[in-house]
């Protein structure tokens, strides 16, 4: 399992939203770590889709994830949280000197968004992740919303 992949309907594009993405040091590649809850972020995601030039853009998520991939995505959620950590106390501290560009103040504004959509992440891991994914499991065993008090299943 790659840690820059999770449960959701639209499958890791890259993008220029902060509130919705994080952005994997490896590969200098953004990708969402929620779907977008309010107009503003659906219109970051739709200027980030504009500047896509590798169609990265793919809303096919509920064709790769399955319920036991979810499942197994959140029992594995730890390591991913740990993942996301040191990523943004990296990102965060600029220590990157093999991209050539550590310190170079044309980019500190760049590294320090992308630490805090990490630390957005971490923080939506450990507040909110979880109701969201027994929605999406509901979603995928029913293909439907739930109805207001329907039970959802469990992770």
């Amino acid at each position: 399992m790659q840690p820059t992949r999770w449960p959701s309907a639209a499958w890791t594009p890259p993008t220029t939203s902060v509130t919705t993405t994080i952005t994997a040091a490896a590969s200098a590649r953004c990708s969402f770590y929620r779907q977008p809850t309010d107009e503003g972020q659906v219109f970051d995601v739709l200027c980030g889709a504009s500047l896509d030039l590798y169609e990265g853009y793919n809303w096919d998520g509920d064709d790769h994830w399955t319920v036991e991939a979810v499942r197994a995505w959140w029992a594995d959620r730890g390591r991913v949280r740990a993942w996301a950590v040191d990523i943004a106390a990296d990102w965060g501290a600029d220590t990157h000197p093999h991209w050539g560009s550590n310190n170079d103040p044309r980019f500190l504004g760049h590294y320090h968004d992308a630490a805090q959509g990490h630390r957005d992440f971490i923080a939506h891991i450990d507040d909110g992740l979880e109701s969201y994914l027994r929605g999406y499991l509901f979603w995928l065993e029913q293909r439907r919303e739930p109805r207001p008090g329907e039970a959802l299943p469990r992770l």
